[in-house]
């Protein structure tokens, strides 16, 4: 039995939708963020910059957002939630997977987790669901519960 990872391991992703040329493509890898070109901040001001370096603030800050609504979810259950609301990139459908579940998707997180958020952590088996994924059923949820 294999050891599992307990990390989330960021890739870049290219503008054209792939892995960056100069990101590592391995097994281990969960996701790929947009890497270039991404504003950030150095030295007291903004400045344009790529590489993982860039791509990994993003995906931290979509997993800030997920704690924020369901606190205690396990790194496990994370990574099913990243994985099953990427955008699936170009080579996410090779059965070898060297660069995770595809490009990430904040919104969808955020959106994913703000709906389970409402009976956590007793609904936790949901993000094994894929109808929990589904923007569609989603979306008439959200307007069942704001009574549109």
């Amino acid at each position: 039995m294999t050891k599992q990872l307990k990390a989330i391991v960021v890739g870049a992703v290219s503008p054209l939708g792939g892995p960056s040329y100069f990101s590592s493509e391995a097994r281990n890898v969960t996701i790929l963020a947009p890497s270039a070109p991404v504003k950030g901040w150095s030295d007291g001001a903004f400045a344009d910059g790529g590489g993982t370096s860039h791509a990994q603030p993003q995906v931290a800050g979509a997993i800030a957002n997920v704690l924020a609504y369901l606190p205690g979810i396990t790194h496990v259950e994370l990574k099913i939630l990243i994985s099953n609301t990427a955008i699936k990139t170009i080579n996410a459908f090779e059965p070898t997977k060297l660069n995770g579940a595809g490009t990430l998707n904040a919104y969808k997180m955020a959106l994913i987790a703000h709906y389970l958020s409402s009976n956590w952590p007793q609904n936790r088996e949901q993000l094994h669901d894929l109808k929990t994924y589904d923007q569609g059923e989603l979306a008439h949820k959200v307007l069942i519960r704001l009574d549109i």
